[in-house]
């Protein structure tokens, strides 16, 4: 606690000779340094005082603090009042002496030599206050300088000490890194080490793969061969076969018109299960003959699956049925109010399906001959029909992107996807696991039927132009692609990846419907072009034979090959649609054995 007293009768003198104000200081238990400016308690610690007088000393600290400044200068000016006061008594004493000189100036001469000495005195004396005056100025300023070399100082201090913590803090983060940078280290060792054990691991796998793909292509081999062989016996059965039958159709009745009644459901199991196709395909000749068809183009053909029965469609909105024996037409349905793009069987040959420009899949009784029902739900038209073999349900495709599957028994739909592009050709695998999609955009799609989910997908197959046509083998191995990119490519369903490409200078794909097909081995793709049909073998890769003499006038708009592959009472059949604009017509083309 500071307390402060002024003195007014000597000023402030020495802060240890004074009688004056310096002896307050002292009686008050202060000490007084540099003329009062600078003042320290000689109190205890104040970690020793109660609260309250912590609380008071805090308070006269910031006092003091924030008043030395102004202090000092109050200090200071009342030192130059008071010199200035001592100079002025002395000039009054001195001129007091004056006019008592001047009075008894019959003063003795003694009293007249103090005289003159006290006025030297006095003279001295005016000069010790000056320099008492200058040398006070000189304190207080190098008291202040003291002062904020000391404030400076303590900050330099703070400033020192907290770069010391610094350096501590850093120095341990130091230790901190360099112990994480080592278990880093070794982890990096570790790692290497069992990436090194990867890579061998890795290169010992591919080793073994090799090794079994060599293995597994001895054993394709070997199957493929005997195969072959079973194929060869299967065509010396069916020779004999046939034989039996020539010599039996000679000796029999007449053979009565064919009927169309369901195959019966044991029939059905068992040449599903028997993968029921032919071993061999004869190569066609030349047409037996033309059918005229449509008033308008025909856009597909279709055989049934015993050849007993042929569909075709066009633009006339109408689709009729065949008998590939004779060219006679056996009945039509007319119930689409626009072009049918497409049509297909069921397995039992019972039911034909529909699918056209008027956003329905429409389901025709064989042996009623009447419309069975319509199913709608395409917002865009139907461009691909597959009817399942082993269940009564049919799939389709269309401009909308949507896939459909259809149920023929509850006639209502099953189930149902969608993808970014139209689908313009479909077909299933014989043991309908798979179905097939071709794209707009050159994309082929493979999907489960199961669920309807994506097992893969080739992104610009064909060039990004529209897959008009997909035929799968009948021995579920192979599928066949056409696309207005002018080509045809084989895809071999066991690698998912493309085997063969078929292209020809004189073929042109001239339309979004041309649909291509195998023959009933595998050996040979089919496909139309402007007024001439191609025969590409699959073993040469090469164009085989060209149809174009008393076949077509105009574009061919696709082929599809009898599913036995062989003559089947006097001859079999190749059928191809056409799009001649005068006359529509459908041709056979007979076939004979190499």
């Amino acid at each position: 606690l500071y307390f402060f007293f002024f003195q007014a009768e000597d000023g402030i003198r020495d802060s240890v000779a004074s009688r004056g104000l310096g002896d307050v200081y002292k009686r008050q238990g202060i000490d007084a340094e540099y003329m009062g400016i600078r003042f320290e308690t000689r109190m205890t610690d104040k970690r020793e005082m109660p609260k309250w007088l912590v609380y008071y000393h805090q308070q006269l600290d910031a006092r003091n603090q924030s008043q030395s400044v102004s202090f000092r200068e109050l200090i200071k000016n009342y030192s130059e009042m008071m010199i200035k006061c001592k100079l002025l008594e002395e000039q009054n004493r001195a001129l007091e002496r004056e006019r008592l000189v001047n009075k008894s100036s019959s003063a003795p001469p003694e009293m007249l030599h103090l005289n003159e000495q006290v006025r030297k005195l006095e003279q001295e004396l005016k000069g010790t206050y000056k320099d008492n005056q200058a040398s006070t100025m000189q304190i207080l300023e190098l008291t202040k300088k003291l002062n904020e070399s000391e404030t400076e100082k303590k900050e330099l201090e703070g400033k020192l000490s907290a770069a010391n913590e610094y350096n501590t803090h850093n120095a341990t983060l130091i230790i901190n890194k360099s112990q994480k940078i080592d278990e880093l280290e070794m982890t990096i060792d570790a790692l290497t080490k069992e990436i090194t054990a990867l890579k061998e691991q890795k290169s010992s796998m591919e080793k073994q793969i090799i090794e079994l793909n060599s293995d597994n292509r001895n054993l394709t081999a070997k199957i493929i061969s005997i195969k072959q062989e079973m194929v060869e016996k299967m065509n010396e059965a069916s020779d004999i076969y046939q034989k039996g039958l020539e010599m039996l159709s000679k000796k029999s009745e007449p053979v009565k018109p064919m009927t169309f009644e369901p195959i019966p459901s044991s029939l059905a199991q068992y040449m599903i299960g028997s993968s029921m196709c032919a071993t061999h395909a004869s190569i066609p000749d030349k047409p037996k003959y033309k059918i005229v068809a449509h008033s308008n183009e025909a856009l597909c053909v279709k055989y049934d699956n015993l050849g007993n029965a042929l569909a075709t469609c066009g633009g006339d909105c109408l689709i009729k049925i065949w008998d590939p024996k004779t060219g006679k037409e056996l009945m039509k349905f007319k119930d689409h109010t626009k072009p049918v793009t497409c049509v297909d069987f069921t397995f039992e040959g019972n039911l034909v399906v529909g699918g056209s420009v008027d956003k329905t899949v429409r389901v025709f009784d064989m042996k009623t001959q009447r419309l069975k029902h319509t199913f709608t739900g395409h917002q865009d038209t139907v461009n691909a029909v597959a009817v399942m073999t082993r269940q009564p349900k049919v799939v389709s495709g269309g401009g909308d992107r949507t896939i459909k599957l259809w149920d023929l028994e509850k006639f209502q739909i099953a189930n149902h996807t969608n993808y970014p592009s139209g689908i313009f050709s479909m077909d299933l695998t014989p043991d309908d696991n798979m179905l097939i999609t071709g794209h707009n955009n050159g994309t082929l799609i493979i999907w489960s039927t199961t669920k309807f989910t994506k097992i893969l997908e080739m992104k610009d197959l064909h060039k990004n132009d529209i897959i008009t046509s997909v035929n799968i083998s009948r021995d579920n191995h192979y599928c066949l692609t056409n696309s207005k990119d002018n080509t045809m490519k084989i895809i071999d369903l066991r690698k998912y990846e493309v085997i063969q490409t078929f292209e020809n200078e004189a073929y042109t794909n001239t339309s979004n419907t041309n649909r291509s097909c195998f023959s009933t081995d595998s050996k040979y793709a089919l496909v139309g072009g402007n007024a001439k049909v191609f025969l590409f073998e699959q073993e040469k890769e090469e164009c085989a034979q060209v149809y174009e003499e008393d076949a077509h006038q105009s574009r061919v708009m696709g082929c599809d090959w009898e599913p036995s592959g062989t003559r089947s009472v006097s001859y079999t059949h190749l059928t191809l649609p056409t799009s001649d604009l005068v006359q529509i017509s459908v041709v056979a083309v007979s076939l004979k054995k190499k």
